[in-house]
């Protein structure tokens, strides 16, 4: 349905737990585990972006963003074992960033790049300060200011900077064809390798 919530449960699956309920349209998660804090993203015509502690209280609206989200991630700008800086999300035609306020109770900065329609999955990588995204993708978009041609089902990933808006820093890290739709990414930091679901389809659209 359409309403759910976020479960917690211990490594072996053991004792789940539903810790926040009311969730509309659940989608990404991410972890804060310096603060001990969880993000999300409720992917309804809202769009909004929530935090709670790692027990499910204090939850706390951050963002309304009118689009229909799927994927979130946070970056540690100064470290891991710092504050996160900045918050990355994805919806149907961009990828978007926003900064932490200092009270981590709002986004401010916000800005976004147009990149590929049908992108749905995202990490981040705050040692390598490069940002990974995935989808079924047809072009870049006309705001992003280029209509290369990337058809097809691909992880794609950019360095974290100054130029992060230049089509030229991107780079196309796996490619399969349109018969296929990626529905997870992961990224393995000790062996530098990106995992993919990927679940064979008619047609993706």
């Amino acid at each position: 349905t359409a309403t759910g919530g976020i479960w917690r449960a211990t490594p072996d699956g053991s004792d789940p737990t539903e810790i926040v309920s009311n969730v509309n349209y659940g989608r990404g998660i991410t972890f804060d585990r310096k603060r001990r804090n969880i993000y999300w993203v409720e992917g309804a015509a809202s769009g909004v972006i929530k935090r709670a502690s790692y027990t499910g209280s204090s939850v706390t609206l951050i963002q309304t963003t009118g689009l229909h989200l799927y994927g979130v991630d946070l970056y540690y700008e100064n470290g891991v074992n710092a504050d996160p800086t900045h918050i990355f999300f994805t919806s149907d035609t961009q990828l978007r960033r926003g900064t932490i306020s200092p009270s981590g109770n709002s986004l401010i900065n916000l800005v976004y790049r147009s990149f590929v329609p049908g992108q749905r999955h995202i990490v981040v990588d705050s040692f390598g300060k490069r940002v990974y995204w995935a989808g079924k993708g047809r072009q870049f978009g006309a705001g992003f200011g280029s209509g290369t041609d990337i058809t097809g089902s691909k992880i794609l990933s950019m360095p974290i900077g100054p130029n992060d808006h230049s089509t030229a820093s991107i780079t196309i890290e796996l490619s399969l064809p349109d018969t296929h739709e990626m529905s997870g990414i992961g990224l393995d930091l000790s062996k530098t390798c990106t995992y993919a679901v990927v679940a064979d389809c008619l047609d993706i659209g």
